[in-house]
């Protein structure tokens, strides 16, 4: 794999899942506000801390904003560029659609490098990962037609359904596996 993956997509749509998949064990997962107190820290200290500049394997989430805040962009650039030359791996998950962040991709060499975009499914893909769902968890497929009919859709919204759904069917179980005799 490349050292550094930028992993955009809309809030939701699965950038922390795809990203921990691709490191695999051992990463560290660096939320947005954990990002902008470290890079506080880099600026009062005026080093960055072990944590952020040599952890082999980094998720960041990017930090909002970025086009009002030239200096956060311009220290998560140096803090890629740092990483890279370290050979450290790196994945930028970013919902902002490329804006502010793609100077750090586009200053980033093309062979240390990958970009995804992820989107929500629509249509009949969404119909299908669904069914998909409903046949691995045991539940009916009709309820996948169901699923794809939530708005606003996320992955989210689908899975908690699921969950409510799953979570009937075993009290349903429950119920009719007692012990009492049924009149």
């Amino acid at each position: 794999t490349r050292p550094t993956i930028f992993i955009f997509g809309e809030d939701g749509v699965g950038k922390t899942i795809v990203a921990r998949h691709i490191l695999g064990e051992g990463h560290r997962l660096m939320k947005r506000q954990e990002v902008l107190d470290i890079f506080l820290l880099k600026i009062r200290r005026r080093r960055w801390m072990d944590d952020i500049s040599s952890h082999p394997k980094l998720i960041l989430e990017s930090p909002s904003f970025l086009r009002q805040r030239p200096l956060i962009l311009e220290m998560l650039q140096s803090l890629i560029k740092l990483r890279n030359r370290k050979g450290l791996q790196t994945i930028l998950l970013d919902s902002e659609d490329c804006g502010p962040v793609r100077e750090i991709v586009q200053s980033t060499d093309l062979k240390d490098r990958a970009t995804i975009m992820l989107r929500f499914p629509f249509g009949r893909g969404r119909y299908r990962f669904l069914a998909h769902v409903c046949r691995q968890r045991g539940l009916p497929v009709k309820l996948a037609r169901e699923l794809s009919t939530i708005e606003p859709w996320t992955y989210k919204a689908v899975f908690d359904h699921i969950e409510q759904v799953e979570a009937g069917q075993q009290s349903v179980e429950t119920c009719s596996g007692s012990d009492e005799p049924t009149p």
